[in-house]
């Protein structure tokens, strides 16, 4: 079963995202803040982790799965506006620019090797 863990405190990037991921995975979570992933990842073992900005307070979606201790779980970063490749982002992960629509988390997917 493919799972799917989606990380952000903005209520229509959770649900465009659900939207995108809905035919492409069997579970998918929704949580609000890295402190409550880092509690779901270990009990959930998602396959795939989606981190979008923080808006309140502003952190990059690099610092939130940071923090939220993504591990070698595959993440999808987005990521607005224009910000650099930094030492902060997980070992296995890209950026897309949100929304999370079909066709950009398929790429997504490829670029992970996780597109079936």
């Amino acid at each position: 079963m493919k799972k799917a863990l989606i990380i952000t405190d903005t209520a229509t990037i959770a649900f465009s995202t659900l939207l995108a991921l809905d035919e492409m995975f069997d579970e998918l979570q929704v949580c609000n803040t890295a402190e409550t992933a880092a509690r779901l990842v270990p009990e959930f073992v998602p396959d795939l982790i989606v981190v979008a900005d923080q808006v309140s307070p502003r952190r990059s979606a690099a610092a939130v799965a940071l923090e939220a201790n993504v591990g070698q779980t595959p993440v999808i970063l987005m990521c607005t506006g224009l910000s650099s490749v930094q030492t902060k982002d997980p070992y296995h992960s890209v950026r897309v620019d949100p929304p999370l629509t079909p066709i950009r988390a398929h790429r997504a997917l490829e670029q992970l090797g996780l597109a079936h």
